[in-house]
């Protein structure tokens, strides 16, 4: 069975959700997109919605994927092993009135996966790092794609 990592591009007012990953232990310390391994019989957009209410405690609405495959070589498994994983990113929303305030880190991880989340301005990227690089190469493109998209930025 292919492996396969879905990941959201929650953006707000050109601020993009990213968290810092606790495990697997090879990837610990870097930022990327909020997300999970899709399970055998679920959906990617059940991954993720499993994911957010798991690891932040509220509801995601996934709207549609975006953006083109990543195929990542050596992706970590959790017995230390790697194996090759296809990355996708789904434009997402979180709850209408959820709290959106940059300085303040929310929606805040439960510490399973996550020990920190933060919203990052889309032009100014590079403020977290280090990033896992294949969630870097997406976050530049959710970028290019959100500034390109209109319906998106009054979506918002």
């Amino acid at each position: 069975m292919e492996l396969v990592i879905a990941g959201a591009a929650v953006v707000r007012q050109s601020w993009l959700l990213v968290a810092l990953r606790t495990n697997p232990q090879a990837v610990a310390g870097r930022w990327e997109l909020p997300g999970d391994e899709v399970r055998e019989n679920e959906s990617e957009q059940s991954a993720l919605e499993r994911e957010f209410t798991t690891e932040f405690g509220m509801s995601l609405n996934c709207v549609d994927r975006i953006l083109s495959d990543r195929v990542v070589l050596s992706w970590p498994t959790g017995d230390g092993e790697t194996t090759s994983a296809t990355l996708r990113v789904y434009r997402c929303q979180l709850p209408t009135g959820a709290t959106f305030d940059p300085s303040m880190g929310e929606p805040r991880p439960s510490m399973s996966q996550y020990e920190a989340s933060r919203w990052v301005h889309l032009d100014d990227l590079d403020s977290v790092s280090p990033w896992r690089d294949a969630d870097r190469m997406f976050a530049g493109e959710i970028a290019d794609y959100y500034y390109g998209d209109s319906t998106w930025q009054q979506a918002d």
